[in-house]
Order: C-alpha cells, then sequence, then structure tokens
C-alpha cells in the first residue's frame, strides 16, 4: 500500500509559518479538528509532487486555527517549505463518528439513485455550507438533509434521495 493510499483523509492546509521555531499555521479542512489532538504522524504534500511523512511534536488552537510543530522542523525556513502542502491521515487515526455521521472520502464516488430508481449520477464533490453540507452531482447539487437524503448505504455503494421541484435538472420538469 502506497503512503497515498495508506494516508487517505485530508484534515488541514498549511498556511504559513508561526514563529522561527518550526511550527506552521494549519487552517483544518476536516469538521472534527481534535483529530490534530492524538495525532503522531502525518503525510504532507502538495498535488504533483512527493509527499513526505512527518511526525508530530505538538498541536494547538490558536486563533481558529492549529499550530503544529513537526519533528526536524526546526526553524522558519523549513517551516516555509511545508507552505500550502495538504495534511492526511490514516483512516484509523481519524475521529470515531457517530451512527449519521460520514467521512467525505466516503461519500464521494456514491452512486445516487431516487426513491423511484432513477440513477443520478455519483457524488463528485461534498460543499460545507455552515448550515450543512451539500453533495454536488452532474446534475445539480443536493442539500446534506433528510428531507432529500433518504438512505446512504456505504458498504452498497449509493445514496438514495427523494428528488423535489428544481433540485437537480431532469426531476420535476427542470431540463
Amino acid at each position: 500500500m502506497s503512503d497515498a493510499e495508506e494516508f487517505e483523509l485530508a484534515v488541514g492546509v498549511i498556511v504559513r509559518p508561526h514563529g522561527v521555531r518550526g511550527e506552521v499555521r494549519v487552517r483544518p479542512t476536516t469538521d472534527r479538528p481534535e483529530v490534530f489532538d492524538k495525532l503522531e504522524e502525518v503525510l504532507v504534500g502538495r498535488a504533483g509532487q512527493p509527499s513526505r511523512r512527518l511526525r508530530i511534536e505538538g498541536a494547538r488552537m490558536h486563533q481558529g486555527v492549529i499550530l503544529v510543530k513537526f519533528k526536524g522542523i526546526d526553524d522558519r525556513e523549513a517551516a516555509e517549505e511545508l507552505r500550502s502542502a495538504e495534511l492526511c491521515i490514516r483512516r484509523a487515526d481519524s475521529v470515531p463518528l457517530k451512527p449519521d455521521e460520514f467521512l467525505v472520502a466516503d461519500v464521494i464516488g456514491l452512486e445516487v439513485v431516487t426513491t423511484q430508481g432513477e440513477r443520478v449520477g455519483p457524488v463528485l464533490e461534498v460543499l460545507a455550507t455552515g448550515a450543512h453540507d451539500v453533495y454536488v452531482t452532474e446534475r445539480g447539487m443536493i442539500p446534506a438533509v433528510s428531507e432529500f437524503v433518504k438512505e446512504i448505504d456505504l458498504a452498497g455503494g449509493k445514496m438514495v434521495i427523494e428528488p423535489q421541484p428544481g433540485l437537480l435538472k431532469g426531476f420535476g420538469g427542470d431540463e
């Protein structure tokens, strides 16, 4: 298994260095930033470039970001080299989910079908809007609320929705 496969869950992006001792400011991309409390190792990298494993010496919340100190990153210049890199973790290191919670990585790619069995297409992206997530498909967007999403079956690889007029292209008279 490659590092990219093993470290599959993105949890943050390094914004910039913090101070002169190698700490970095991380903008969490997870709605469970407490995951940083127990992390020991992450995969750090940018798209199209080699990634590397880094051990975490410490992490703490600070003004809406997480300050992270990596082992071996001991000055501002070394921290600067990590700017804009994404932090990924192993699934085993994630925070346990409640029964009605799902990881974005698990929802992306689910086949969306209506309660009548009509295929909508796969979930392409999940948008975090603040009030609730929104699932993006080729035919439109689906608010992640029980009024629209009737079932998420990870084992079966599908999401069942109740389409409403105006929600998706090709449903309820929309073209």
